[in-house]
């Protein structure tokens, strides 16, 4: 009700129970969202899905066609490149040496063999949270090594 912007993500919604995907049957048609309490104008918002459901025939039978069919757009989850990878990599890396830690240690912690470190563990990340979490181990285990920790 007191949301800032007309963006929402509604995590995993594949595995709501039906009761609170056919909810939202009116809130996709009308843009328009009502229970017992409220009464909610969603119209020019954004609402994004996401679901482990890996093929567009699973989605369809767990969610159903009707429910389905609402959804302006399916988007696959497609893994990052090597490339993609390496540019995270470089930007989150970045991000730390900007911060608090960073500024500590960035004298005495070499970069570039971070990143070398970095790039031989990478190719096994697929998704953001596992790469930004190698590059934490990476950082911790390179300052402890160093006896800079």
């Amino acid at each position: 009700m007191n949301r800032k912007t007309n963006l929402i993500l509604l995590d995993e919604f594949g595995l709501a129970p039906e009761y609170v995907q056919t909810a939202f049957f009116q809130l996709f048609d009308e843009g328009i969202y009502v229970d017992q309490n409220y009464e909610v104008n969603m119209h020019n918002s954004i609402i994004i899905c996401t679901t482990n459901l890996m093929t567009r025939e699973k989605i369809y039978s767990t969610l159903g066609e009707a429910l389905v069919s609402r959804f302006d757009a399916l988007v696959p989850f497609v893994d990052f490149s090597e490339v993609e990878k390496d540019e995270i990599s470089h930007k989150l890396l970045e991000e730390y040496m900007k911060h608090d830690l960073g500024k500590k240690y960035a004298s005495r912690l070499d970069k570039h063999q971070v990143l070398k470190t970095l790039k031989l563990g990478i190719g096994g990340q697929n998704n953001f949270r596992d790469i930004k979490n190698l590059i934490e181990d990476v950082i911790a285990e390179t300052l402890i090594e160093n006896g800079l920790f």
